[in-house]
């Protein structure tokens, strides 16, 4: 799991006068107060929420369609901004709400139909899950119906209204959430482009491992224009791919202190204020849950119930591809494929903009889904690409799968769970108060006719469409592994020998490695040997180049004395120490030496850390020699690259953080920030609605920081963004927390108040049972006649 839409909308500063006065007067009345008996129609019988001291709230519901209605009524009152601008981003009616600046991802994400998958995928549910999402619904409108005061300052600021919460928001934003796992189109674009600018398939392969060198390439009509344009669009929505991650691993009982599972889990998402996440326990009659949920969806993602505990991974599987198709050269409302012309089904959606005109948007869509170029250049004769993806499958009924995950009392009843789960595959680790541990691969994985999508395929023949996907059974699984223990860290899931192609995009496997250098000497292994490799900012890719650094040559007394701290350092990305600064600058320098001058103009839409690019260029492995600079006369050594590189980040450095090497600490230049959706650019609003903390680790450490390269440099939007820690011989000493705290209200002390403890590795409890003595508040809902 790694990124998620973003926006910043600059305010006037009478906007901010206007909030600032409210806030004055009514700072206490933004938040509903938790403490209270509120009468709601909506409710069957009695419900008790009793908020800990952490503010994580704990439901006690007389009946299961009261325990959906509770969630959204908690849901919406601790988080109904967060909400609003989640269902906004699904249903594509960012532009309503911010006008101009949101029609970009409006446009995407309607071209795509995201919203109209939303709604198919909610028509095709059985009654049982459709009423589930209904009740949560009616929790939500329940809710605002019943608030007090006034709605969160943002619907003052931004001058909207609630609407009822629909069942199919839900499904919509599961839509998004699914999106934000997938991202392999836009390697699609870049190899396409790369290919088109006359890189030779060899380059490619180097430039973005894991590129089959006999690929097939259908790109010859597709002009490189089209595909700069197309991710010119992508950046414009927000939705560009960023740095992926997550860990999950379970340890068996023969491994423990105390002789039952260990599960550890944390997904890497992008950074928001406030967090994605809410912790929640729900107890009804037929079921008892307690973890991570959702704002906008009824159920507990990730967690434990009393019998059996899951965490999630991303499979990094590719399930979007590209076709390309020729219009008839006789009508342009038709395209040809098998030598046959066939119509576009034409789609058109109006997007209303706020303090504009209404923007109509017509949309081909073909046998493989929409044409994308659409969203860049209006309809013209020549090549088109189409845009297939499994979220937009009208059979999608992965929420029922989660439901029925937080029910399962044992492993059979989990494994019929997970039967469901269709978009946003995930490696799944399971553990159980019988002692069984294991690992299930869950999700639509296309099969493929010619061809394996890392590329653009040809649309003219049918035989480079899917014939389905790799049926549930054959996905790969393993229970009870004699080696007592399970780790998934986004690193490829099977070998070689594996029939089917999953992904061509698995993350290297520092992660996973260092995970394993932990747990594999450790006997026994403890609660807190999971947490210390949870938190471990030990870079196995910082020990595999940094011998490159130590060969530079440095210029002047500044370079030297950069070198001279990484001289003797292990990579270690502690937030406190200087040489994961001067490393990381001159990685990202170096990348750029080794490849600017032959990509030319194709560079920055490529440009990422890609360490098998740099391993085999720094070993002159390549299908070129990449350290030659081609701009240059002579003929660089890679030595020479690399005192180019260091050279130019001592001087980036010098410009950044001052002439004092020693004050050159990772945690200064490496910040995790926390941004509020929407009003993040306002100015002076930063006070109240960001969230900034100082961050050690790396893309490739456990306690993950992936720096940026692209906006602000080395600032991380990506983090653990929930860990937990699940003990089956003690459920009830399992440890969860997430990134910012249990409060959307930016006036809240609950709004920022887990931050401190998750960059510290602290947790909260992950209780069920006994609340003597944390017992905060009590909010009663009662039913009203």
């Amino acid at each position: 799991m790694r990124r998620m839409v973003r926006w910043g909308l600059a305010a006037s500063g009478l906007a901010l006068a206007v909030l600032g006065a409210v806030a004055c007067v009514h700072l206490d009345g933004w938040a509903p107060r938790r403490s209270q008996t509120i009468r709601m129609k909506v409710l069957d019988a009695p419900v008790r929420v009793d908020f800990d001291d952490e503010g994580i709230p704990h439901i006690q519901t007389e009946t299961d369609r009261d325990a959906a209605r509770a969630m959204g009524i908690v849901h919406a009152r601790d988080r109904l901004w967060q909400m609003e601008f989640q269902r906004r981003v699904g249903r594509a009616r960012m532009a309503e709400l911010v006008g101009e600046p949101g029609l970009a991802v409006d446009k995407f994400l309607r071209t795509i139909g995201v919203p109209a998958a939303a709604q198919r995928s909610y028509d095709a549910l059985d009654a049982d899950t459709r009423q589930w999402l209904e009740d949560y619904a009616a929790g939500v409108n329940a809710a605002v119906e019943t608030w007090s005061g006034p709605l969160p300052p943002e619907f003052m600021l931004l001058r909207t209204a609630f609407e009822p919460w629909t069942a199919v928001d839900t499904m919509a934003w599961a839509k998004i959430m699914a999106w934000d796992l997938a991202s392999n189109y836009q390697d699609e674009l870049i190899r396409a482009r790369l290919l088109r600018e006359g890189l030779s398939a060899a380059d490619v392969a180097d430039l973005m491992p894991d590129y089959p060198q006999g690929a097939p390439a259908i790109l010859n009509a597709v002009q490189p224009g089209k595909l700069s344009a197309l991710l010119s669009a992508v950046d414009a929505a927000g939705l560009r791919g960023d740095p992926q991650a997550s860990n999950s691993w379970v340890v068996a009982g023969s491994r423990t202190f105390s002789g039952k599972p260990l599960l550890a889990n944390d997904p890497h998402l992008g950074t928001s204020a406030p967090s994605l996440w809410y912790l929640m326990h729900v107890k009804a009659p037929s079921f008892e849950v307690i973890g991570a949920s959702l704002p906008g969806t009824p159920v507990v993602l990730i967690g434990r119930n009393s019998r059996v505990a899951w965490g999630l991974t991303n499979l990094m599987v590719d399930n979007q591809d590209l076709f390309v198709y020729e219009t008839d050269p006789a009508d342009s409302n038709r395209y040809l494929v098998d030598g046959r012309s066939e119509p576009f089904t034409i789609r058109v959606e109006e997007i209303r903009v706020k303090d504009a005109p209404t923007v109509t948007l017509r949309v081909r869509e073909t046998r493989n889904g929409p044409i994308i170029d659409d969203i860049v250049s209006d309809p013209e004769p020549g090549p088109v690409m189409a845009f297939r993806w499994t979220g937009l499958d009208t059979e999608d009924p992965t929420l029922r799968a989660v439901i029925k995950m937080n029910r399962a009392r044992n492993l059979e009843q989990f494994q019929e769970a997970l039967k469901d789960w269709h978009s946003g595959a995930q490696n799944i680790v399971y553990a159980d108060d019988v002692g069984n541990i294991a690992m299930f691969t869950v999700g639509a994985v296309p099969l493929r006719g010619l061809g394996n999508g890392t590329v653009p395929s040809e649309g003219a023949h049918s035989s480079h469409e899917w014939a389905g996907y790799i049926p549930a059974e054959e996905l790969p699984r393993v229970i009870n592994p004699k080696e007592g223990f399970i780790i998934t860290a986004n690193n490829k899931v099977v070998g070689d020998d594996y029939p089917y192609f999953i992904s061509s995009a698995f993350a290297q496997p520092y992660r996973y490695q260092r995970i394993r250098d932990i747990l594999e000497p450790a006997r026994p292994i403890t609660r807190q040997t999971m947490i210390a490799a949870q938190m471990s900012t030990i870079s196995l890719h910082a020990r595999q180049f940094a011998p490159y650094l130590r060969k530079a040559r440095p210029d002047g007394a500044t370079a030297q004395a950069a070198l001279k701290v990484v001289q003797d350092w292990d990579g270690d990305m502690r937030a406190d120490l200087v040489a994961p600064s001067v490393f990381s600058a001159w990685y990202r320098f170096l990348v750029r030496a080794l490849a600017e001058d032959d990509l030319g103009k194709v560079f920055p839409d490529w440009w990422d850390e890609y360490p098998g690019f740099v391993d085999v260029a720094m070993r002159g492995a390549g299908s070129r020699d990449w350290c030659d600079d081609r701009r240059t006369p002579t003929r660089e050594s890679c030595e020479d690259i690399s005192t180019r590189a260091l050279n130019e980040a001592v001087s980036w450095l010098r410009e950044t953080m001052g002439p004092d090497v020693n004050d050159w600490r990772w945690g200064r230049l490496h910040t995790t920030f926390f941004p509020h959706r929407v009003l993040e650019k306002v100015a002076m609003a930063g006070t109240f609605f960001n969230i900034r903390s100082s961050q050690g680790g790396d893309s490739y450490t456990p306690n993950v920081s992936p720096p940026s390269w692209r906006k602000v440099p080395f600032e991380a939007r990506h983090h653990p963004s929930y860990r937990q820690v699940i003990d089956m011989s003690d459920p009830e000493a399992s440890l969860f927390i997430h990134g910012t705290g249990q409060s959307g209200h930016p006036f809240s002390a609950g709004y920022g108040s887990f931050n401190g403890r998750w960059q510290m590795g602290g947790f909260v409890p992950m209780q069920m049972g006994a609340l003597s003595g944390r017992v905060s508040t009590t909010l009663t809902l009662e039913p009203a006649k």
